[in-house]
């Protein structure tokens, strides 16, 4: 199975971490490679970076839309429309199919999800920010080279 198959399937919240920690492993393998920290410092602003892709790539508001455009419709089709009965002459009838929508729970999985994708970005980012700053240091008092 290819690479990119296998990053496809990962959810969209859990790639940043995924992609974190790819970064700071290989970072560190080389840094215990090259006998310098350096490499393992320099990876910090890499996860800067990923987690501003991650903020800048935020797909919650194009959901939000798309879900709101539903109920949006499915008002309409409320006011407007009314159920087909049986023996109902359909000639002339316009068909409106739509799917109604659990408002609450729409409210509170996107408060939920926006308070992930808000935490994953701040963590990762300071992380960058934290090893990028002191990562040379706090590993040559952990792991000499």
């Amino acid at each position: 199975m290819k690479l990119s198959t296998i990053f496809r399937k990962i959810p969209f919240g859990f790639k940043p971490i995924v992609v974190s920690f790819v970064i700071l492993s290989f970072s560190v393998m080389l840094s215990l490679y090259e006998n310098d920290w350096v490499h393992f410092e320099r990876s910090g602003s890499l996860l800067v970076i990923v987690a501003l892709f991650f903020f800048w790539r935020d797909d919650l508001a194009e959901k939000e839309e798309i879900i709101k455009d539903f109920m949006e419709y499915e008002d309409y089709c409320n006011e407007n429309t009314t159920p087909i009965k049986p023996g109902d002459d359909l000639e002339g009838v316009d068909l409106h199919i739509w799917y109604p929508v659990n408002r609450e729970k729409v409210d509170i999985d996107f408060k939920r999800d926006k308070k992930f994708y808000q935490t994953i970005e701040v963590v990762i980012a300071s992380l960058g920010t934290f090893i990028w700053a002191y990562g040379n240091f706090f590993m040559q008092l952990f792991l000499p080279l």
